[in-house]
């Protein structure tokens, strides 16, 4: 093999091993990527439910006040109950799917 021949191989190698690495980097920085907004997804999601149970909160907060207070209730108490029972039954469903989901990646 001639110098020529040989420098030009060399530079065949390099420009290969670049580009094996261009395509090594790309492919993790979309994993890391997906990572980061399936992250984002779930503390959305957990935002949203953790709101709805604040409002549940704040109505069952009100339907005591209105109790203690002397005023009427009527059918604010078992409406309270029942905003309350469905967000912390969401809440559950959440954590359970959460655990579902990092038990699967074992």
């Amino acid at each position: 093999m001639d110098t020529q021949t040989l420098i030009s191989f060399a530079s065949s190698l390099l420009s290969a091993a670049a580009v094996v690495l261009v395509a090594i980097i790309e492919t993790r920085n979309g994993q890391s990527r997906k990572r980061t907004e399936a992250r984002a997804a779930r503390r959305a999601e957990e935002s949203r439910l953790s709101m709805e149970m604040m409002f549940a909160t704040c109505k069952l907060a009100t339907v005591t006040a209105k109790a203690v207070t002397g005023h009427k209730t009527n059918g604010d108490v078992e409406d309270a109950l029942e905003e309350s029972d469905r967000a912390q039954g969401q809440y559950e469903d959440f954590k359970t799917q959460l655990a579902a989901q990092q038990v699967a990646k074992v």
